[in-house]
């Protein structure tokens, strides 16, 4: 039996067992940490969402740190690639991917889709969240993201060594040097240097509380999902076209802890000016557990399996599922506001889900 198949099994079997009481401890998460790959962000998501309305609107803020080295395996099998590797059996200084040798190793190979991205990514993150009677809200998502060396890499580099983890290419390519790359026969979409805090893809959910949390059964949220291409897309902030999605969240409390549970799937269209790409539908899966430490701290992990809409471009790298672990603390500030830190790690040596990421964020309910 697939994952997909055994984690619908399990909601479907909890959501079953609902029975008539009051729930106990309302938690301080889910934690929101979209993939923040470059390759991701471009195209909707559904992540883990609360299936508790808010009273109130309820506004968040949250900035990402993202630190990103992934490139379909073809790409080692090019001229450009053995140019990097001469670097560093030569003793030369490193250099980054010559991004012409690479457009023209493409066009002479058309039926083979070319990815690669060496950057980090710091995002902007604000969201609202807005209750429409007693079982309807809507939840608007905007970010804010640039693309450029940043910080991390030799971060990155050091933990590897010390943990005795793949190297993946990393001493093949500079530090703090940012570069991202598609190309499929004579299309191509190239980014070099550092970028502007640029507007990203706007999304907005339509939120229904399907079922109010009990003693014996979750509270459970449908949610339906509308991506506006509102993002750069010359800059890698946007696919340039609409996307929709669909996604189920449930979340029950045990005590001093509190379960979570999130299915969701997208439609996506086409990466506007790279027609020649083919794009794949997405499942994405999210299980979480917060436990409560005192009346202000709690904290929190976070498992994903997110499938990568470039799926079909590149089976090699981008076909398998990304898993993603998050650990998390909230502080509950007051009854109306948490501030949330988080880092992400991911699990596989696939090349779709970002290598570390650290995030912060605030939320608050108002009005």
């Amino acid at each position: 039996m697939t994952v997909p198949r055994v984690a619908g099994l399990a909601l479907a079997l909890w959501l079953v067992t609902a029975q008539a009481a009051e729930p106990a401890w309302p938690g301080n998460g889910p934690l929101w940490c979209p993939n923040s790959h470059p390759f991701h962000t471009i195209f909707l998501d559904q992540p883990l969402l609360d299936p508790v309305l808010p009273r109130r609107p309820c506004f968040e803020v949250h900035v990402t740190e993202a630190n990103t080295l992934a490139y379909s395996s073809n790409v080692t099998g090019s001229p450009a690639w053995y140019a990097l590797q001469s670097n560093l059996n030569q003793g030369r200084p490193q250099q980054p991917l010559d991004a012409a040798m690479m457009r023209d190793w493409a066009a002479a190979h058309p039926s083979n889709t070319y990815l690669f991205a060496d950057t980090e990514t710091t995002r902007l993150s604000l969201a609202a969240t807005v209750p429409i009677g007693r079982r309807w809200g809507v939840r608007a998502e905007l970010p804010l993201q640039a693309h450029w060396g940043g910080l991390l890499d030799e971060v990155i580099k050091g933990w590897h060594r010390l943990l005795n983890f793949p190297d993946l290419g990393r001493s093949y390519t500079p530090s703090g040097h940012a570069q991202i790359l598609v190309a499929r026969g004579d299309q191509s979409r190239y980014f070099d240097g550092s970028s502007a805090l640029d507007l990203g893809d706007l999304v907005v959910r339509g939120l229904y509380a399907a079922r109010r949390e009990t003693h014996g059964g979750p509270a459970v949220m449908v949610a339906g999902s509308l991506k506006a291409p509102t993002g750069a897309v010359s800059r890698f902030a946007g696919s340039g076209n609409w996307e929709g999605g669909l996604s189920v969240n449930a979340a029950k409390s045990w005590g001093d802890f509190r379960t979570y549970l999130g299915a969701g799937y997208t439609w996506h269209s086409a990466w506007k000016g790279l027609s020649r790409v083919p794009i794949a539908n997405t499942l994405d899966l999210h299980a979480g557990l917060e436990m409560r430490v005192d009346r202000h701290w709690s904290w929190q992990v976070q498992i994903s399996r997110e499938e990568q809409a470039l799926a079909k471009a590149e089976p090699g790298s981008f076909g398998g599922a990304a898993w993603r672990l998050a650990g998390a603390a909230h502080y509950r500030l007051g009854p109306d506001a948490v501030l949330d830190w988080s880092f992400t790690e991911n699990l596989t040596e696939n090349a779709n889900t970002e290598d570390l990421s650290i995030q912060t964020g605030l939320r608050w309910s108002m009005f």
